[in-house]
């Protein structure tokens, strides 16, 4: 959350420079494991500091996920039932509504 600030900093300085028509579209939280009380509360914590700027969809800590990489295919193509693929998926239709 400490870098946050200086990202968006950067984005504004690029997005000056190169492209004033880019947006920053939200925070995507990753690598949650919903089966720990320290993940969650990393969650709650950090919903309440970006303050709605985050997207709805989250993305689970998955093996499935973790062996994406090695396969050389996207994740949906890799295993579309695992949650990590499932998450990617709602993530990509909630971009599509950000961005009509």
């Amino acid at each position: 959350l400490k870098t946050i600030g200086r990202l968006v900093r950067a984005a504004r300085i690029v997005g000056k420079k190169y492209n004033s028509n880019m947006k920053l579209l939200g925070f995507l939280l990753t690598m949650v494991d919903s089966r720990t009380a320290s993940s969650i509360e990393v969650v709650e914590t950090r919903r309440k500091d970006l303050k709605g700027k985050d997207f709805n969809t989250i993305i689970p800590r998955n093996v499935r996920l973790s062996e994406v990489p090695k396969s050389g295919k996207p994740v949906v193509l890799f295993d579309v039932v695992c949650p990590g693929a499932k998450a990617y998926l709602d993530l990509t239709r909630e971009l599509r509504e950000k961005t009509k």
